[in-house]
């Protein structure tokens, strides 16, 4: 139970109705919930910014970027491997093509170049802009490992038994 952030968050908004005084209690609960949705979306804007300058480094390089495809790649890592968006630890391309797409993407298989090539860009982007992370692998390595799962992808995203929980459940 505590381990769940919307329980957490539960907890305190109805903690927040009821130590209130009636006149107030709404106004604070509302507040709170502005606050938390804030919380929430915060993970999503950091994207949307280090998207839109890695679009923009894209552009002037004549790269290519799916930034939707990126974006869901990187919420899959954060929900599912608590990796940041900047830390691509050897390995890590290699897994999210054939171990977390499949298990908690999308039912469909992606684009499998166009996410090669995307992924490209932005460990690219990332290293020349100084913001990937120490611990990551180098862009030319996660490139290989990307290209090497690239053909195995659309056979694991078909594979059933590789597909998480809510995937099974949802079909």
């Amino acid at each position: 139970l505590w381990g769940d952030s919307s329980s957490v968050h539960g907890l305190k908004l109805a903690a927040c109705c009821r130590w209130s005084s009636r006149s107030t209690s709404v106004r604070r609960c509302e507040r709170l919930g502005q606050i938390l949705r804030l919380w929430e979306n915060r993970r999503v804007e950091e994207y949307e910014l280090l998207l839109r300058h890695a679009a923009a480094w894209a552009r002037g390089r004549k790269r290519t970027l799916d930034a939707e495809l990126v974006a869901l790649t990187l919420r899959l890592r954060a929900d599912h491997d608590d990796l940041p968006a900047n830390q691509w630890p050897a390995g890590s391309a290699e897994h999210l093509m054939l171990v977390r797409w499949p298990a908690h993407g999308p039912s469909d298989s992606p684009d499998v170049d166009a996410l090669v090539q995307s992924l490209d860009t932005l460990w690219s982007f990332l290293r020349s802009t100084g913001r990937m992370a120490a611990a990551s692998a180098q862009p030319a390595q996660l490139r290989r490992e990307a290209k090497k799962a690239a053909p195995k992808m659309a056979a694991a995203c078909a594979d059933e038994s590789r597909f998480g929980t809510a995937k099974q459940l949802l079909g």
